[in-house]
């Protein structure tokens, strides 16, 4: 599966130390030789899909290879993008929409993934701004124009304006200008900007 896929819905159940766990008794199982870890690593490590079993308990297994056995299992394409999935799940949402609008201002699309593909952040109000996504901005209430909120305490206006997300897209542009424009209307103030920290530098 790619990067971006999300797991399985099995794996936040799983807690880290377990999945250590058991990539350790995969070593364990195939020093013992053992008939149950042969079609384990033939299915997920290239250098040993077509040999023997004799082979394969002949050869020695690297802790690392155990663990990406593990990983695959899991529905992850590598141990490290488990291990940044699973610690992404234990913090709390406000954190990860921190984080995910802290990268989307700046961007980088790899951050916004990690931390979007856990929590669907891009579907918050101040993500939508950061992003200039699509969206009826009047439905979100008659104060949200000008209220700043959000993880770093700004106004929606500050968020869509501030944001290098997109800046070379053309669509992203004109997105952006048409909610200013819905923000304006529903009495932003385009100058709360230059009163409030610059956090977003």
């Amino acid at each position: 599966m790619s990067d971006q896929q999300t797991p399985s819905s099995t794996v936040p159940r799983i807690n880290l130390e377990q999945l250590k766990k058991r990539a350790k008794d995969l070593q364990k199982l195939h020093k013992q030789a053992n008939p149950a870890a042969a079609p384990r690593l033939q299915r997920y490590l290239p250098r040993l899909a077509s040999a023997p079993s004799d082979e394969i308990f002949a050869r020695p297994l690297r802790l690392a290879e155990a663990q990406f056995v593990v990983a695959q299992e899991a529905g992850f394409s590598s141990w490290p993008r488990l291990v940044s999935d699973l610690e992404v799940r234990q913090i709390s949402e406000a954190d990860a929409e921190a984080a995910f609008i802290t990268f989307a201002l700046q961007d980088d699309r790899r951050g916004m993934a990690r931390y979007g593909d856990a929590f669907a952040l891009h579907t918050s109000r101040y993500s939508a701004c950061v992003m200039a996504a699509e969206h009826d901005v009047a439905a979100w209430g008659p104060d949200f124009a000008t209220r700043a909120g959000g993880p770093l305490s700004c106004t929606p206006l500050v968020y869509l304006c501030c944001s290098a997300f997109g800046r070379t897209d053309p669509d992203v542009r004109e997105a952006r200008r048409a909610m200013a424009a819905q923000l304006l209307e529903l009495g932003a103030d385009p100058s709360a900007g230059m009163q409030e920290p610059n956090v977003l530098r």
